[in-house]
């Protein structure tokens, strides 16, 4: 057998080019541990350079270079939303104008509070829809918000605030009142001051008032503002449900403390007159402040288009003494005067209440209430 490709191996290996070479003047050391480079060897480094390492740009790239076509948002309503039902979701021509105003306006009644808001309703002629109003408004903050809303019966006598709600669990010969709220031994936590609320099913709640005809007493201004300083520890929207005794001692209680004033009313003389002689009540005894953000709730009382007044009449008269001047239309189910379901309204009724709310809550981002309360009673 040959024994070449073994003569030429050990060629190889006493070649000058491995063995002649001189290694005396190089120094041998450590090896550099994995991931360092000795900087004092004589040795040249290769960098590989990428595009972050040349010369920069003179503008650098917008982030919509980094924008993607995501997922669409799922219609709600109209055609698009039967489409995307009908495909088994498959087609998604994605959200309508409506829908994306709808979800803007839902980002605008749940904006942050601060602390806490109160809102109160109220006005010197029974029969013009306070309760309602107070209802329907809580539904429309509650059916958005994340947090808790609650309604209050804040009329001296008997109101009927909770009469008007649906609430989830079934009620009891005797409902918890605000007295009962006032006795109880402890209101530390939430779970302490549930238990004398009712709730809907939007997640509004109701502090009622007392339907007991033995009681003497009616609710002063101390008992009002022990019933906030326990409750604005637990909900960030309250509202308040007057009475039409606006020099009732209460009310002291009820308007100094209040951010946000709700006068509603109805399209007849009587009415509006008797809405502007409250706001001329709030001028003489220094609550121009809620004056000035008052926003007038005009409630349509028939499906009738002939009313003694008409809507621009109003805005005229109240001009730019107020806020804003609202029209509620005539709603079927709000005419039954009972109990109020929310998602038993008409379109336009829960449309014209979330407008409604969403002109309230733009005072909870601007922190409006904790610098124009006003200073003190002034009954």
């Amino acid at each position: 057998m040959s024994t070449d490709w073994k003569d030429g191996l050990m060629a190889d290996r006493t070649s000058p080019d491995i063995d002649d070479v001189d290694t005396s003047s190089t120094p041998v050391g450590p090896r550099p541990a994995f991931g360092q480079i000795d900087l004092d060897r004589n040795t040249t480094a290769v960098v590989m350079l990428g595009r972050g390492d040349r010369t920069p740009s003179p503008r650098p790239p917008s982030a919509s270079a980094l924008e993607i076509d995501g997922v669409r948002a799922a219609p709600a309503s109209g055609w698009r939303r039967a489409l995307y039902a009908l495909s088994l979701r498959t087609i998604n021509a994605g959200e309508s104008p409506a829908d994306k105003r709808a979800r803007a306006l839902d980002a605008q009644i749940a904006a942050p509070i601060r602390t806490d808001h109160k809102i109160t309703v109220a006005g010197l002629k029974g029969g013009v829809g306070k309760s309602t109003v107070s209802v329907v408004l809580g539904h429309a903050f509650a059916n958005v918000r994340t947090d808790r809303v609650l309604a209050i019966d804040a009329n001296p006598d008997a109101g009927v605030l909770a009469e008007r709600i649906a609430a989830i669990a079934p009620r009891t010969e005797h409902p918890p009142t605000i007295y009962d709220l006032l006795a109880a031994p402890h209101t530390e936590r939430y779970a302490d001051v549930r238990e004398h609320t009712l709730e809907a099913e939007t997640g509004l709640q109701v502090l009622a008032s007392h339907d007991d005809p033995e009681r003497s007493e009616a609710l002063s201004e101390d008992d009002y503002r022990r019933v906030i300083e326990i409750l604005q520890d637990h909900f960030q929207v309250l509202l308040s449900d007057c009475g039409t005794g606006i020099t009732h001692p209460a009310m002291a209680g009820v308007l100094d403390l209040t951010d946000s004033l709700i006068a509603p009313t109805k399209l007849d003389v009587s009415a509006v007159t008797r809405t502007n002689a409250l706001l001329d009540w709030l001028d003489a005894h220094h609550y121009s402040h809620l004056v000035r953000r008052c926003v007038i709730v005009v409630s349509r009382m028939s499906s009738s288009s002939k009313t003694p007044l008409t809507d621009q009449q109003l805005q005229e008269y109240f001009g730019d003494r107020v806020r804003a001047v609202v029209t509620i239309p005539f709603d079927p189910h709000l005419d039954e005067g009972a109990e109020i379901h929310w998602d038993r309204l008409l379109p336009a009724t829960r449309s014209a209440y979330r407008d409604l709310a969403q002109l309230v809550a733009t005072d909870f981002a601007a922190g409006w209430q904790s610098s124009n309360r006003a200073e003190g009673p002034t009954l």
